[in-house]
């Protein structure tokens, strides 16, 4: 089911709504995510002292740590890619540019 990409008009509103309230596949998949969210009974108190815990107890846990923690600013953002990019689509636009408004010079110093 899906809504058109025109603006949907009041009627097809009422008919998707009658359609994921009785139909009993919608309802089975929000009791099952229900049940999911439910299960976790555990506050963030908790899991914050879970976590304590397992420091305490196996040390640092460095295999749990961003992959990219280590990189510098540059290498984190790719500065030095980025910047390649920019040239490399910059040059070129530069050589156009100068070869066209040399032509422009040229033919107005053969007119005169």
């Amino acid at each position: 089911m899906h809504l058109p990409v025109c603006k949907p008009t009041t009627r097809v509103k009422q008919e998707m709504c009658i359609t994921i309230t009785q139909s009993f596949s919608y309802r089975e998949t929000a009791k099952r995510f229900s049940s999911l969210w439910q299960e976790e009974e555990e506050s963030g108190a908790d899991k914050g002292a879970r976590w304590v815990e397992k420091i305490h107890k196996y040390g640092r846990l460095t295999h749990l740590r961003m992959p990219g923690s280590h990189l510098s600013f540059s290498q984190y953002f790719a500065i030095d890619v980025a910047f390649f990019l920019i040239m490399v689509t910059t040059i070129p636009w530069i050589i156009v540019y100068w070869m066209c408004c040399r032509r422009k010079t040229r033919i107005k110093e053969k007119v005169q």
